[in-house]
C-alpha cells in the first residue's frame, strides 16, 4: 500500500508506505505488542470500511479480553473501544514515485486531516486526471 504524510496533513495527499515490521510476502508476522500511549491506526468498519483512523492508546484492557480504548488524532477527544484485530502500527513513510502511479495502482488517501483511505486507481486520463475507486469500488472518483 502506498502513501505519504507531510503534504497529505492539510487536506489530501497520496503516497507510498509500507507496513512496519516488513513488507508484503511470504512468512508469519510477528503479533504486534500494543502499549498505552503508542500511535496507531484504527481500521473502520461499517460504513467507513476502507479507511484507517489516526489514534493513540488511551488503555489495554486486561486478559483475556482482546481491547483497546484509543483517542482518535482528528479531534482529541473522541474515544472508542475497539478489538486489537482492528490495529496497525503507524506505518512507515517513503515518497511516492511516478512509477507507483498506473492503473491497478493501490494507494492510501489522506481525506480532510481524519483518516487513511485505501484507494486503487482505475484510470488516468490524458489530461492528467485520475480516477480511483475507494473500498473494493464501492465509490469511483
Amino acid at each position: 500500500m502506498h502513501r505519504q504524510s507531510k503534504a497529505a496533513e492539510g487536506g489530501g495527499g497520496v503516497g507510498k508506505r509500507k507496513a512496519a515490521g516488513g513488507g508484503s510476502g511470504g512468512g508469519k508476522r510477528a503479533k504486534p505488542q500494543w502499549a498505552e500511549g503508542q500511535l496507531v491506526e484504527v481500521q473502520g468498519d461499517c460504513g467507513y470500511k476502507g479507511s484507517w483512523w489516526p489514534a493513540k492508546i488511551r488503555e489495554i484492557a486486561p486478559p483475556p479480553k482482546q481491547s483497546a480504548t484509543v483517542v482518535y488524532s482528528y479531534n482529541g477527544t473522541e474515544t472508542d473501544t475497539v478489538a486489537k484485530r482492528r490495529l496497525r502500527p503507524v506505518p512507515e513513510v517513503a515518497p511516492l514515485a511516478e512509477k507507483d502511479l498506473g492503473v491497478g495502482s493501490e494507494l492510501e488517501f489522506f481525506w480532510k486531516g481524519e483518516a487513511w483511505w485505501e484507494i486503487v486507481v482505475t484510470e488516468i486520463r490524458g489530461d492528467g486526471a485520475i480516477h480511483v475507486s475507494c473500498w473494493s469500488g464501492a465509490n469511483e472518483y
